[in-house]
């Protein structure tokens, strides 16, 4: 199982591939564990040693919404 959870709000899919980047220069699916915000919920962040949490800015530097949502929840 995975031991570094990383979850990424995105709008365009490009935060996605950064994660999908960074996961790999971890070494994998073995060590990071991509979740979307718009999925993700209190469990997942649980059950992880080490977190990363990515996302884009918008406009003048908002929240994007999937991830300001999740981080409400």
């Amino acid at each position: 199982m995975a031991k570094i959870g990383l979850f990424y709000g995105t709008e365009t899919g490009n935060t996605r591939k950064v994660g999908k980047m960074i996961a790999k220069e971890f070494g994998g699916d073995d060590v990071v564990k991509l979740h979307s915000t718009a999925k993700a919920t209190a469990e997942d962040l649980a059950q992880y040693s080490s977190l990363i949490f990515g996302m884009p800015t918008l406009g003048d530097g908002e929240m994007e919404n999937s991830f300001k949502a999740f981080m409400e929840k």
